[in-house]
């Protein structure tokens, strides 16, 4: 664990930890989904992101385990995930555009 070394003077060493504890509240309401996508005020971007990273593990686990005989098509498969992908890259890139 990183050992906080504080300053002598009193005013800035609360100054230091004030920010230690706004930066610790900070990594925590992040979470998991915070660190790899941004905070709660991205959230429909970070939903997007999450939609995009999941259909590319459903693809590449079509791709690998979906047997050939199955009633659905690897093709038609594959194609729905990536209808949703991009959906989701024209929502970000449209989003940012419009900013």
């Amino acid at each position: 664990m990183n050992k906080l070394e504080l300053p002598k003077d009193k005013e800035l060493a609360g100054k230091v930890l004030q920010a230690q504890s706004d930066q610790e509240t900070k990594k925590i309401e992040r979470g998991f989904m915070g660190r790899l996508f941004g905070m709660a005020t991205e959230k429909p971007g970070n939903i997007a992101g999450f939609v995009i990273l999941t259909s590319l593990f459903a693809i590449v686990l079509i791709i690998v385990a979906m047997p050939d005989g199955a009633s659905v098509t690897k093709r038609d498969a594959i194609g729905g995930f990536v209808g949703l992908i991009t959906l989701s890259l024209g929502y970000i890139f449209g989003k940012s555009h419009k900013d």
